[in-house]
């Protein structure tokens, strides 16, 4: 949460083989659970609102794997009333909230787009082959990462998507691209393989506005999710 109280996540309903998840939010000392959400099937993917009153988050309505229909983007507060679907976005991932407005960025099959939560000023970012997106610190560029057949980027485009720059390509797979808090560079994961099992060699690096990368550090698990927190100062930046 923005003020550093919280976390949300997704948390299985029940028996956790069955994949039924809903929002839960803990203290970060891990007391305080609460299950918010309680869908037929899985939420997923919350993102805190810049003033954290709202959680925005994905709903699977079908469970049946098809990206193009299966989902759509959520809003509710933070203690789980006033849910409400975000009107013309089937098949959204990947939520992302502006920093400076009440605006979601967000991907599906047919590329990222932005919107309002109430459905409004809705406007195409870039085509398909898009995927999570990442605001910029002042809200004026959006990052996210470009699948062109072999080759993975770190690209970065106006919050209008009237100009896109590649700041970082590779072969290897690139995920969650993470501003720093002053809009100079993006720290993403790389790593060899597919999906969270088949990943192998994975490490966070950064890359900066002049293109120069370098790699930052290397866990001792496999990083599946990069998110940056930027209240308590540089020793606790992720």
């Amino acid at each position: 949460s923005p003020d550093g109280s919280r976390i949300a996540f997704s948390a299985p309903i029940g028996d956790p083989t069955l994949g039924r998840y809903g929002i839960a939010v803990a203290n970060l000392d891990g007391t305080g659970f609460d299950l918010l959400t309680a869908p037929p099937y899985a939420d997923f993917s919350p993102t805190w609102s810049p003033d954290g009153s709202q959680i925005a988050f994905i709903r699977d309505r079908e469970s049946n794997l098809d990206s193009r229909t299966c989902c759509v983007l959520r809003v509710m507060d933070a203690d789980g009333s006033n849910r409400m679907t975000v009107p013309g976005t089937i098949g959204a991932a990947n939520p992302a909230w502006s920093p400076v407005a009440d605006e979601i960025a967000y991907d599906t099959a047919e590329g990222l787009f932005v919107t309002n939560i109430d459905g409004t000023n809705q406007r195409s970012i870039a085509p398909s082959g898009r995927t999570q997106p990442a605001w910029s610190p002042d809200g004026g560029e959006i990052a996210f990462v470009r699948d062109a057949g072999s080759e993975h980027r770190i690209v970065v485009a106006t919050a209008a998507g009237t100009a896109t720059d590649v700041w970082y390509s590779t072969s290897l797979t690139l995920e969650s691209p993470t501003w720093d808090r002053d809009g100079h560079a993006i720290s993403f994961v790389r790593h060899n393989g597919e999906g969270y099992l088949g990943r192998t060699a994975t490490a966070v690096w950064t890359v900066d506005r002049a293109e120069v990368a370098k790699r930052l550090f290397v866990a001792d698990s496999q990083i599946v999710h990069l998110a940056r927190y930027t209240r308590r100062g540089p020793a606790c930046d992720f």
